[in-house]
């Protein structure tokens, strides 16, 4: 794994000619990935900053976004969704259009199970969640409350999927049969991010009221609650160990407004660190080393940041 150096203080960047919206290290994490609003992805060399190569995803008009470690998702206007190998840019799935186009879209990590949310035929409000499988044949279709899904997430072992709606539930169902595990319905407002930490035994959810919620993923009961971000969060990251979460926030009058980065010592709770941002977060990612963090936030710079300093 290559050893990243950062100045004394802590921070670098790293230029871009397009906005950045997400981020993601390589395996070795010798270089960043970077999604751009153009639907190109960038790739950087991160001790130099030099731009290695930019690849172009082919027929990405629709919804474009990092669907799982390594995954991109793209959703196509006939509702098509195609799934897309962040280093190398190669079409790995491609999932034949749903009735209407999915809103936001997760995948497994290994790829082989894709999930959407998208509105019922009979009534718009109410949101369908999809399952499809590795050959691309649906495997269930199940209510998921009204407004939208608002976040998804699969577990690391892929036998769990997660979805928060805008009406601020929270579901758990089984990804084998579309089996409802779990409603969480205590969280009052809405959920715009979920993580599972890298064990798989905990779900983080984060959102409105700028409290991250943990989760037991065997028995679905809060484990606890971290406060101390000052803004609605809308990013947020485990590190590779499991011991550090990563948040960005977002003002809640305008994505413009400067905001906070926060770094969070998972087992206490404390916050190890906090950072400044000049507008909305849209995308945290650690190093395989879990030494720094970087961060995007749709403008045309991604920042490293050391962990812990």
């Amino acid at each position: 794994m290559q050893s990243i150096h950062l100045p004394e203080a802590g921070e670098r960047t790293i230029r871009s000619d397009v906005e950045v919206a997400a981020v993601e290290f390589s395996a070795d994490g010798s270089s960043l990935s970077g999604l751009c609003r153009d639907n190109k992805i960038r790739h950087w060399d991160v001790r130099s900053g030099e731009l290695k190569r930019t690849v172009v995803l082919e027929k990405a008009e629709g919804g474009i976004a990092l669907a799982s470690t390594g995954t991109i998702a793209t959703t196509g206007a006939d509702g098509a969704i195609t799934l897309w190998d962040v280093q190398t840019g190669e079409r790995t799935r491609q999932i034949s259009g749903a009735q209407y186009r999915a809103g936001r879209v997760t995948a497994s990590g290994d790829r082989n199970l894709v999930a959407g949310g998208t509105r019922s035929e009979k009534n718009r409000s109410e949101t369908i969640v999809h399952m499809w499988d590795a050959s691309g044949k649906e495997r269930f279709a199940v209510p998921s409350g009204v407004g939208g899904v608002s976040a998804m997430a699969v577990s690391p072992d892929g036998a769990t999927l997660v979805a928060s709606t805008y009406d601020t539930d929270v579901r758990v169902w089984s990804t084998r049969d579309g089996e409802l595990v779990k409603l969480i319905d205590e969280i009052p407002v809405s959920t715009f991010v979920m993580r599972f930490s890298p064990d798989g035994k905990y779900l983080a959810a984060a959102g409105v009221d700028k409290t991250i919620y943990l989760y037991d993923a065997k028995t679905w009961k809060l484990a606890r609650k971290l406060t101390g971000q000052p803004e609605m969060i809308s990013a947020m990251s485990f590190s590779p160990d499991g011991k550090t979460i990563a948040t960005g926030g977002f003002n809640e009058l305008t994505s413009k407004h400067p905001v906070h980065i926060l770094l969070w010592d998972f087992q206490s709770g404390k916050v190890l660190r906090t950072m400044d941002a000049p507008r909305q977060v849209t995308s945290t990612a650690f190093s395989p080393d879990g030494k720094f963090v970087a961060i995007a936030d749709r403008e045309k710079v991604v920042r490293l940041l050391i962990v812990g300093r």
